[in-house]
């Protein structure tokens, strides 16, 4: 990973922000990344469906339509999709930098597992609960 070769001195507890998004976004559209989303697959499956049936001179309107519909949504993906890019960017860069102990350790801020368990174990009344409960049910 380019940013993280260049970037050595990160500490261990780095945050991705809008600086580091802003530098991937930009290292991006440089090397023309581009990708075909599932519903552009579906749509153009859909299109050669319809020309083999002889249904797409009748449909082609339509899938011009949607066509135009799914680039318009396209353009804003990379910000529907920033918390997903920040954790996979946060975890990618702490792998390279720090190992693959690091790349786990980048997750625990945003896992609602983890967070959970942290709350039973620290309230005894719930954990002696869950363990009642289980115990419970095997007797």
């Amino acid at each position: 990973m380019t940013y993280a070769n260049q970037h050595r001195d990160l500490p261990r507890n780095f945050v991705v922000g809008d600086d580091i998004l802003a530098q991937f976004r930009k290292f991006i559209e440089e090397k023309g990344f581009s990708y075909v989303s599932q519903s552009e697959d579906e749509l153009a499956n859909l299109k050669k469906i319809a020309a083999e049936e002889g249904y797409l001179e009748v449909l082609q309107d339509e899938i011009t339509g949607l066509e135009t519909a799914l680039k318009a949504q396209k353009t804003d993906d990379f910000a529907r999709n920033r918390d997903y890019i920040v954790r996979e960017l946060e975890k990618e860069i702490a792998a390279k930098l720090f190992g693959t102990k690091a790349k786990v350790e980048a997750t625990f801020d945003d896992d609602p597992y983890l967070a959970e368990a942290i709350k039973i174990l620290q309230s005894q009344e719930r954990y002696l609960a869950i363990l009642g409960a289980g115990a419970k049910r095997k007797g």
